[in-house]
């Protein structure tokens, strides 16, 4: 389903053919706070990025902005996992230590991950849960990076909302029971997920064995 066909559902359900009572822009924006919360609740959206390194350069920009790191894998099978670490301690090291200890800090107000600047001739590879935004939560749903089974889940927090504002107390409950059944669902598959091996899957089809979760944080700031 995409986000127009997500729309007319939403519509439908309010037993609406038209724009008279909700236009699109209404419909939309209820839309787009239901997919931040159920991606912020349930981290069901994955992305991957591959940066190259530039001599000499330490700061990367990123594609989307990350609640949680799943992964990040240097392309040299000897390097040790890289480790996250946060703005404090980042800011008190010179370069050469920042190489020597392999480490990284993500900056999520600027979209930015800082690397050693000494990393030359090779890359990293992220995986990461990310968060959604204004500005990307259609194409969540247009690309399926929220997966279509879950489009209802959506739909349903998008009537809370409606049926909320408009005072229809038993159906925005009923709606609200519905999503909350949804999410309980999704995060139990997030949890699952997080146990088995991750970053097995790139397009090299290389299985890197510097896999490391101790670092793994949650940014849950919308």
């Amino acid at each position: 389903m995409t986000f127009a066909e997500l729309r007319s559902y939403v519509r439908l359900q309010l037993s609406e053919e038209t724009e008279a009572w909700y236009e699109n822009a209404n419909i939309d924006t209820y839309l787009k706070i239901a997919i931040k919360r159920f991606v912020k609740k349930t981290k069901t959206v994955i992305f991957k990025q591959t940066i190259t390194f530039l001599n000499g350069t330490s700061i990367y920009t990123l594609t989307n902005p990350i609640l949680k790191i799943r992964g990040i894998v240097h392309s040299d099978p000897n390097k040790p996992p890289m480790k996250e670490v946060a703005y404090e301690d980042w800011k008190g090291l010179t370069d050469s230590e920042k190489f020597r200890e392999n480490i990284f800090y993500i900056d999520n107000r600027t979209l930015e991950i800082h690397l050693p600047s000494q990393l030359e001739n090779g890359t990293v590879e992220l995986e990461y849960y990310g968060r959604a935004t204004d500005t990307n939560a259609e194409s969540l749903i247009d690309n399926s990076d929220i997966k279509d089974e879950y489009h209802e889940a959506i739909s349903d927090y998008a009537l809370y909302l409606a049926f909320k504002k408009d005072q229809e107390v038993s159906q925005a409950n009923a709606s609200l029971q519905s999503y909350l059944a949804w999410e309980r669902e999704a995060i139990k598959e997030t949890e699952m997920e997080e146990v088995n091996p991750i970053l097995n899957d790139w397009d090299s089809g290389i299985s890197n064995p510097h896999r490391n979760s101790t670092f793994i944080q949650d940014r849950t700031v919308l």
